[in-house]
């Protein structure tokens, strides 16, 4: 078939597949204006296909979005074609309008955005690959440049709902774990996936770190840090507890108060060439040379 250009201003078309691949010259589907809706009412299947089968010269993706909205009812399947020198056209490209992917997801060649593309439709589930001679194929894409940057997601976790990562998976979309079971987590806060990789559920569990950033940030073994949440000197988190390194005067309180946590401190020593802050009298004193008296 021919390629199909949806350009309907201030319109919604519902496309039914009924069962049947869509397959095209050129890009497959394009969606350029107006709302086009997805689904497959055919009895017993709810799956949608669409190919790219180009090769080198004419390959292009299966689906792109430039503007309008593209809302798929069912499990979308998509292939985008085969350019060569190990790459592997997106099965879905957006550059502009809304994408709504409600259903499972399995995209030979990924996904990619880039713009002011927006996916209101935060992912949970779908495989993202291609064919073990198409290492160049980014599977997940929101690096742009400075004139295509995404505009509304910055990162990986961007397009996640909460409480999911992505992890390295086979072509199947079955996660690969070591023999302890453990999941090869893709950084939240990266820009693209050069594997194959599927979703799973993830808690994030936080733990110190014995880095530069210590004093800052906690952890997860997914790669995601955050800023410690202080009480009392002492993360809520992560349980760690701030060194009071360094002070200054709050001019509205009067109080000498540590940099990083917060907290008031009331004697500062001097110990072998280092300056700790400490809130108790008597912590301070005990085994220390020197030691200066902030307030009363």
């Amino acid at each position: 078939m021919d390629s199909v250009v949806f350009n309907a201003p201030g319109k919604s078309v519902t496309l039914d597949t009924a069962g049947y691949t869509l397959v095209g010259t050129g890009t497959t589907l394009t969606v350029e204006a107006g709302t086009l809706i997805l689904t497959n009412n055919k009895k017993g299947d709810n799956s949608i296909h669409i190919e790219q089968p180009g090769r080198n010269e004419t390959a292009a993706p299966a689906i792109e979005v430039t503007g309008g909205k593209l809302i798929v009812n069912g499990d979308l399947t998509a292939e985008g074609g085969f350019a060569g020198s190990d790459v592997r056209q997106p099965a879905i490209k957006a550059t502009g309008g809304e994408l709504e992917l409600n259903g499972n997801l399995n995209l030979k060649g990924g996904l990619t955005l880039l713009e002011d593309a927006k996916l209101n439709t935060p992912l949970t589930r779908g495989v993202f690959w291609a064919a073990n001679g198409e290492s160049q194929t980014y599977r997940i894409d929101l690096r742009g440049n400075n004139a295509s940057k995404p505009a509304n997601h910055p990162d990986l976790e961007s397009i996640l709902e909460t409480g999911y990562i992505f992890v390295q998976s086979g072509e199947d979309g079955t996660p690969i774990t070591d023999t302890d079971g453990n999941y090869d987590f893709y950084p939240p806060d990266g820009v693209s996936i050069g594997g194959n990789t599927t979703i799973v559920a993830h808690t994030h569990s936080y733990h110190s770190l014995t880095n530069s950033v210590a004093g800052r940030y906690h952890a997860c073994d997914c790669g995601k840090s955050a800023e410690h949440t202080f009480e009392n000197g002492v993360c809520s988190v992560c349980r760690y507890a701030c060194p009071h390194s360094g002070a200054s005067l709050n001019t509205e309180t009067g109080n000498y108060e540590c940099s990083a946590c917060g907290m008031t401190m009331v004697v500062k020593s001097e110990k072998d060439g280092a300056t700790t802050y400490y809130s108790i009298l008597g912590t301070a004193l005990a085994g220390l040379r020197t030691a200066r008296l902030l307030r009363c």
